[in-house]
């Protein structure tokens, strides 16, 4: 967000939102001004908002304990941690049991307490959480090509902000063309920009 911030001239203040349900009632009740990250596609039907371009995509993956499950055939009917629509309907089609959680990083805690035996995310998600727990050879990733499925992220305002979507557009361009949205994402892993 600060390459954004340095091409539109603004000055961002960053503000913690400790569940995704609240980001977008925080956005419409005026708290927040921008809100990056968000899955368009899952947020379209919400008519009080509009969206930048997409700035990055990622396929889907599954975190799995190998000691629980050695393929998705082995989900069924096991605790499958997720955290939006999408997500559930990957789980839904190995025949797992989906537990939708509010925040992302909780679905990584409850695979750590034993209380899902997988958990399904945007690839670069779990790619950094492999990295982070290298120690645990219990940890592995099934890739969704099969699937073809990948979330786009793009960042959201309230329909009466126009013209600061109009310059986030502008300087996600400049960042595309630039190259450093791909050096963003060499950075933060598997996610490819837009």
């Amino acid at each position: 967000f600060s390459a954004i911030a340095e091409r539109t001239g603004d000055t961002y203040e960053f503000v913690k939102v400790p569940a995704s349900s609240e980001k977008i009632q925080k956005l419409l009740a005026g708290e927040v001004d921008v809100l990056p990250g968000l899955i368009k596609r899952e947020n379209k039907k919400n008519k009080n908002l509009i969206f930048s371009t997409s700035y990055v995509s990622t396929e889907m993956s599954t975190v799995m304990r190998k000691s629980e499950a050695k393929n998705t055939k082995q989900l069924k009917n096991k605790l499958v941690c997720v955290d939006s629509d999408a997500e559930k309907k990957i789980a839904e089609s190995y025949g797992a049991k989906p537990l939708k959680l509010e925040f992302w990083k909780d679905k990584f805690t409850y695979l750590e307490q034993g209380k899902c035996v997988a958990v399904v995310a945007s690839r670069y998600i779990n790619d950094g959480f492999i990295k982070s727990n290298a120690e645990n050879k219990d940890l592995y990733i099934h890739k969704h090509k099969w699937f073809n499925f990948f979330n786009k992220f793009s960042m959201a305002t309230t329909k009466d902000k126009k013209e600061l979507i109009t310059k986030i557009n502008a300087a996600l361009r400049v960042l595309k063309q630039n190259g450093t949205l791909k050096e963003l994402r060499k950075k933060y892993s598997s996610a490819k920009t837009n």
